[in-house]
């Protein structure tokens, strides 16, 4: 099963991402009520695994979690292909997002 491995991702967009990571979570809760609350996964080593499932939680919010600790956190999500360098699109919406922080 090469699913994941070495995809192209396409026109990605952070609603994109947003939408796929709220059907993600639905999926993997199905998955650990069907299996006595217990998850497999596999590691980048390819090697299986089980786990327990206490809770599940998408990035998005631990994110706004963050925020009620650190008020004035800002969250710029910018999806990027994690195996090739940013097409120039993306990087031109890095460093859109980076003006006017106090990271330049």
């Amino acid at each position: 099963n090469k699913i994941g491995e070495y995809a192209e991702l396409g026109d990605v967009t952070r609603e994109s991402v947003k939408k796929d990571e709220e059907e993600f979570i639905r999926v993997i809760e199905g998955r650990a009520k069907g299996n006595d609350n217990k998850l497999k996964y596999v590691d980048v080593n390819k090697a299986e695994h089980e786990v327990e499932v206490k809770e599940l939680i998408t990035l998005s919010n631990v994110i706004e979690g963050l925020k009620e600790k650190f008020p004035g956190l800002v969250h710029m999500r910018v999806p990027v292909c994690n195996s090739a360098a940013p097409t120039e699109k993306d990087f031109d919406q890095v460093c859109t997002t980076l003006q006017g922080s106090a990271v330049n």
